[in-house]
């Protein structure tokens, strides 16, 4: 346990999406400022693009967290962190989400359903009918073309809004996936074209990069110094701004720098930990 080693109230590089820990760049801040509006416009839906690692489940994390945080009652968050397989998995996942005891499997029972709440104002259901933001992590993973036909159909129901006599969507929907999942959605062009937001995340430059280890130590309890000038380069130079990769080689270094009884971690001790425990990272 290295965290009493380094004073550190808590490992600081854990791959979990805690928005405790959240660094927010630029492009980051921005990605998250738009699918709020989408949120909280109750707009159709956005995609969130990016390679692995950079970040997009944690910008999905905050989205929840400020729609659970300021406006729980009108709309509800429900988030998968992969798409169940098959369309029925999906159908009977999402219902389960929003508090149905007994989830259809089929699509055509859950439009129906749906189309019952939005017609009843929900008195048959478990649950009122009301503004739902749908949030897909790992959505490239979506295979099924009847998954697409089922999120496009979604994006019909109208629920009226609360505070004017305009329709507004039922569904936000926010699709957060690999570069692969712009393509796939330019196969899907029904749903595609409803979808009016498309962010793509970048990784961390080497400004960034220190930021973000800083940002992460700072909420551990740790201190700024903990890594020198030449080892966050390197972590840079390793992890190619990646955060995942940027926590695997940090939490390793770390423990390595507890054995060595190191004051610092330098360069040397980022290197050994990128050959013995991830490997040459640095490669694409």
């Amino acid at each position: 346990m290295y965290t009493a080693y380094w004073h550190l109230s808590e490992f600081p590089f854990e791959n979990m999406t805690d928005t405790r820990f959240a660094y927010l760049s630029d492009q980051h801040r921005e990605g998250l400022a738009r699918l709020l509006y989408l949120v909280r416009g109750r707009k159709l839906g956005g995609v969130l693009t990016g390679p692995y690692g950079v970040g997009k489940s944690m910008i999905l994390e905050l989205v929840g967290h400020s729609l659970q945080t300021s406006d729980p009652d009108t709309s509800r968050f429900v988030k998968f962190d992969t798409p169940p397989g098959g369309t029925s998995a999906f159908v009977r996942r999402m219902f389960q989400a929003m508090g149905d005891p007994r989830p259809p499997t089929e699509a055509s029972d859950a439009l129906q359903r749906l189309d019952a709440m939005v017609s009843s104002d929900g008195a048959t259901n478990s649950e009122p009918a009301r503004h739902t933001v749908l949030a897909v992590d790992e959505a490239h993973l979506i295979r099924d073309p009847a998954t697409y036909d089922f999120l496009h159909l979604l994006t019909n129901f109208r629920l009226a809004d609360r505070d004017k006599d305009v329709p507004k969507a039922m569904f936000t929907l926010l699709l957060a996936g690999h570069d692969d999942l712009q393509q796939a959605l330019e196969n899907q062009p029904s749903l595609r074209q409803r979808l009016q937001l498309l962010w793509k995340l970048d990784a961390l430059d080497a400004r960034q990069t220190a930021e973000y280890l800083q940002r992460r130590i700072q909420a551990a309890g740790g201190h700024d110094l903990m890594f020198d000038d030449e080892a966050i380069r390197e972590i840079h130079r390793a992890s190619r701004g990646l955060p995942r990769l940027i926590n695997n080689i940090c939490d390793l270094s770390l423990m390595m720098g507890c054995a060595s009884g190191a004051t610092q971690i330098q360069r040397n001790i980022v290197r050994q930990a990128v050959e013995d425990g991830v490997g040459d990272v640095s490669v694409a």
